[in-house]
């Protein structure tokens, strides 16, 4: 029984690039702050690439919401250098829909973090990029 669960969660897997193993057709992204690739699983139509120096967003444009988000922290980028903004701000590259302030006044939600913000507390910019509407 678990070898044709796992056999089934394979199969299924590999169905779909979007969702997990894709078989070798993959697109390479290199983060803005570390020489090593991020690989992310290929996906149809409607991806926005957003990089930013301290993470990557895969923006759906279809749906109006962020995919994916991926990031790489170095041992030297655990140290906090930077306090926190709590200042949002909605991103101009995302085009069409994107959330503002109003958005969340009152609707029982919080404003939430893609990249959290401690984990970008290495350098302004990076602080500043985590507190982006996308």
């Amino acid at each position: 029984m678990k070898y044709s669960l796992f056999l089934f969660l394979i199969l299924f897997l590999n169905s779909d690039p979007g969702l997990g193993i894709s078989g070798g057709s993959e697109k390479t992204l290199k983060p803005g702050h570390d020489p090593e690739c991020l690989a992310i699983p290929s996906y149809g139509n409607g991806l926005l690439i957003l990089n930013r120096k301290g993470f990557t967003v895969g923006f759906d444009t279809n749906h109006r919401q962020a995919f994916w988000v991926a990031y790489m922290l170095t041992p030297g980028e655990l140290v906090p250098l930077v306090k926190r903004s709590n200042s949002f701000y909605s991103d101009i590259d995302v085009k069409g829909w994107v959330a503002v302030d109003a958005d969340y006044k009152k609707s029982g939600y919080d404003r939430g973090h893609l990249a959290p913000a401690a984990d970008m507390s290495w350098s302004d910019s990076t602080m500043l990029e985590s507190f982006g509407y996308v």
